[in-house]
């Protein structure tokens, strides 16, 4: 490359730079900018009840485990015990 070719790639870059900042310019202009935003209410620390037409207090819990038959969880641990799997006859007694 000559030293004319540089010369004219830096005055080609200059001048498309600043032909694209006077015609961003021209449709962005920050004086007539504006912005709106929602002011958010700050955080408590109180617990609310939730509201009823939101939250369905009779709806069924996923986390508790649920057993079919004659299976009764009677310490109410969530686990069922050997005893009272026997119980539900899913362990053989003999």
């Amino acid at each position: 490359m000559k030293q004319s070719d540089v010369i004219s790639i830096v005055a080609i870059a200059v001048f498309g730079f600043i032909v694209s900042y006077l015609v961003v310019g021209m449709f962005m202009d920050p004086d007539k900018a504006s912005v709106t935003y929602k002011k958010i209410s700050p955080i408590d620390d109180t617990v609310k009840m939730p509201n009823p037409d939101m939250f369905n207090v009779n709806a069924i819990n996923p986390t508790v485990e649920v057993y079919i038959g004659k299976c009764v969880d009677a310490d109410q641990d969530g686990i069922l015990s050997d005893a009272e799997k026997v119980e539900c006859n899913e362990i053989d007694t003999k």
